[in-house]
Formats: structure tokens, sequence, C-alpha cells
């Protein structure tokens, strides 16, 4: 090789080594750095709609670059503990804000962390830790309408002081659910007016007194959620005063009989017109089920996933204003003659994933004077529908029997009119 070849051979491998080298510190210093950047992983500066969301970001800090032109800000389900007084400065149009699902301790939830959100509509602060609350924590949050409190603490929160609410007079929503409260005295009287739905679900409240719910009083309320507790002894007075008052969720509540007629006598304070008594362990429906139920006027009510296997006498006859039973999910073989009887009203009728084998011509002959519209009867083991079976339900415009095990049907298309 002479000379001249040799220099053009070591020059065109320098040319190449130091191009590769070139290269490869410009691969390494934009790609990989730009992937890792602080900002692209914790930035919520990316604003759509008005909504910043940030949750499910494994944020352990709330960012700085949040827009200030934000009115739905989520950061939920993250990893903060704590949330500086400053977190949410300027955020003047902020409408609904979410710290929910994470570890927020009570240092963290200060007057000063709302100071600048006086037009927020809904706060969700619920699974963090806050086992107390200052007594000015709310003080800027007169438009607050939505308010959820529940699971703090694993569930354990020690009394609230009265105070706390009393700057809430926008309130509509209140959630306190599984806190196991220590009392129901945690509102002054019409502290809160515009108040509707109240949640206590899952607080270990077995006694309700008399007086429990004085605090109500003066309030706009129609819906009390006391599902999951596990209640053995209720005032006859308790929800006197809850003038306006229409649902009642006590869905998995009470588990006796006993509590039962409680129930019903406390109600005759009251108007509610919609009843859940889902999950409380019902195996049988009697004349004697709602007999301290008369003059209640419910329309609807729900008997879903319980244990009832026999609707015996006529159960309904003291609820003559219901327009709609759920009796979902139970266990239901036998409905006697009258079990629908007392029941003009009633329009919707939820027999589904039950266990009826057969149907005849007294298995609704008690709802022919009724104006029923809608019968679920699906996902349950019927094989036979005898003539007759729906002779007299003149009204009704929806039948389902989807998923039975149907071999004989003995009904033409004409179903209540000629069956």
């Amino acid at each position: 090789m002479d000379a001249s070849f040799r220099c053009l051979y070591f020059l065109v491998l320098l040319l190449l080594t130091t191009s590769t080298a070139i290269m490869g510190n410009s691969v390494k210093s934009e790609f990989p750095e730009a992937l890792s950047s602080p900002a692209e992983t914790t930035s919520c500066s990316n604003m759509v709609d008005g909504k910043v969301d940030c949750s499910h970001r494994g944020l352990t800090a709330v960012p700085k670059n949040i827009p200030t032109t934000v009115r739905i800000l989520d950061l939920s389900h993250n990893k903060l503990s704590t949330v500086t007084p400053d977190a949410f400065d300027g955020l003047k149009k902020l409408q609904i804000l979410s710290l929910s699902y994470n570890t927020i301790s009570r240092k963290s939830i200060v007057m000063e962390l709302f100071k600048d959100l006086a037009n927020l509509e809904e706060l969700y602060l619920n699974h963090n830790q806050v086992n107390k609350f200052y007594e000015n924590v709310f003080t800027n949050l007169g438009n607050l309408k939505i308010l959820d409190l529940s699971d703090m603490n694993n569930g354990i929160v020690k009394p609230i002081p009265r105070e706390v609410f009393a700057p809430l007079k926008s309130l509509t929503d209140l959630r306190l659910n599984n806190d196991l409260l220590p009392s129901f005295n945690f509102l002054p009287e019409g502290a809160l007016p515009k108040l509707q739905k109240l949640e206590l679900a899952r607080n270990g409240i077995s006694i309700i007194a008399e007086g429990d719910f004085k605090y109500l009083k003066g309030t706009s309320i129609d819906n009390l959620d006391l599902s999951g507790n596990d209640l053995t002894s209720i005032d006859p007075s308790c929800f006197s005063g809850l003038k306006l008052l229409n649902f009642i969720n006590l869905k998995q509540a009470i588990h006796s009989e006993d509590a039962i007629a409680q129930v019903g006598t406390a109600l005759k304070e009251v108007h509610v017109t919609n009843m859940s008594l889902s999950m409380i362990g019902l195996t049988n429906l009697t004349d004697d089920t709602f007999n301290t139920f008369e003059g209640v006027p419910l329309e609807a009510l729900d008997l879903s996933l319980n244990n009832i296997s026999h609707i015996a006498g006529a159960p309904f006859q003291y609820l003559t204003q219901l327009g709609e039973i759920n009796l979902y999910k139970n266990f239901i073989s036998n409905i006697g003659p009258d079990a629908f009887s007392h029941l003009g009203n009633l329009r919707t009728l939820d027999l589904s994933n039950n266990s009826l084998t057969k149907l005849n011509e007294t298995t609704f002959q008690s709802l022919t004077e009724s104006v029923l519209r809608v019968l679920y009867l699906e996902i349950n083991r019927i094989e036979a529908i005898e003539a007759g079976t729906f002779h007299g339900l003149g009204q009704l415009e929806f039948l389902k029997l989807s998923r039975n095990r149907l071999t004989q049907t003995i009904f033409r298309p004409g179903i209540g009119r000629d069956a």
C-alpha cells in the first residue's frame, strides 16, 4: 500500500469514527433525557375543555404549572401526603377539585389551602388520612355544593366541630361514608339550609335516638343514606321535622323483623316515597312484614338481593301507593294468590333472577286490578307458562322472559287481553 493510499485510508477511518461518535452523542443527549424529563411526567399544563387531569401520575407534590383558567382539576390516585397552603393560589376559576385517593393528612387541610377557591362547587377529599378537621377549614368555600369526606383515616374520624360546616351555606350534597363518626351532633340546627343529600353509610350506627337528626331540621334534605350500618333501635320520632325527606337507603342496614317494624313507625313522621331494603336478609314476605307501614306513602320499594323464597298472604296490603317493586335476585319459587293484592297503582314489577319454575293463572291473579305495564321475569327457571297466566293484565306493555328454560308456552300475542 503506497503512502498516498494509506493517508486516504486513515482519513476515511477518522471521518467514520468521528461521525459515529457525533451521532451517538446526539442520540444520547436528545432522546433518553427527553423521555425521562420530570416536566413530561409531572406536567399539569395540558388543559382540555377547562379540565386538567393529573390523576394516576404518582405525584408526591402538586405541580406548579397548572393553568390559572382551569375549571376542573383532578389530582386523585396519586401519592400526595402533604399539600402546601399555596398549592392552589391563583386558581380563582376552579369549580371542581378532586384530591381523593391520596394519603393527605390533617396538617395539609387548612383554610389557607382554599383561600383563592371562592368559586369552588365540588370538593372530593375522600380516601385520605385526615382524622380531624380544623374549625375554620372551609371558611372560604361559600359556593361549595358537593363535599365528599368519606373513607378518611381508615374509617376513624374524631368528633367534627360543629363550626366546620357552618360556612357552607350552598352545600347540597354531604358525604361522610365509612368514617365511624362517634356522634350525629356535628351540625348546628339549620346550618345547611340547602342540603338535599346526606350520606352516612357504613358508620357503625346501631341506635338512632330521638333528636339525632334535629340538625337536619330547616334543611332541604330529601335523600338520606344509612346503608351498611347495623340498626337495632330506631326511635319513632327520629325523623320528625324532615318534611322534604323523599328517599331513605337502608340497604344492608337492618337485620330483623323488629327493626323493619321500627322503620315503618318512624317513617309515619315524614313523606318518604322511595326506600331501599336491599340485602337485609329477608327470607319470606307475609301479611305482617309491613304492617307498621300503613299510611306511609311509599311509591317505590327495593327488596333486591335478599333471601326471599316465598311470598305468602298479602304482604303489601299496607303499601297501597306502591308503583314499583324490585324483587331482583332473591330465591322466590312460590307466589301466593294474594301476593300483590291491594296494589292498584303498581306499574313495574321486577321478579328477575329468582327460582320460579312454572307460571299459571294464579301467579298474577292479584294484579288484575293493577295498572301493571312492565314485568321482568328473565333469569328464572321457568319451564312452562300455562294458559291464563297473564289474564287480566290488560295494560301490560313490556314482558321480559329471556334466559329461562321454556319448553311450553300457551298464550297468544295479546298478552293481557285474552290470554
